[in-house]
């Protein structure tokens, strides 16, 4: 009868053990989840104002940096 008892007692313990685990690992996963869902969704708004810098970039006449013209009458360097 205690062998009985303790063998149930036993395989209870590794059931539930197992039990324990699985729920803490599905929590683990959960939490990793969200965390790299929020990653993704900086990464997007990150994105969208990139491309929103870019379109109004885009917009803007381009700014020409060029030389002024040169004259005939400066002196030559040598």
């Amino acid at each position: 009868m205690i062998g009985i008892i303790g063998a149930a007692s036993i395989i209870m313990g590794l059931i539930l053990g197992c039990w324990i685990t699985m729920v803490i690992m599905a929590a683990e996963i959960s939490f990793s989840q969200e965390r790299m869902q929020r990653k993704v969704r900086r990464a997007q708004a990150e994105t969208a104002r990139a491309r929103a810098t870019a379109d109004q970039s885009a917009d803007e006449p381009a700014v020409v940096e060029s030389l002024p013209p040169e004259r005939a009458d400066w002196p030559q360097a040598s």
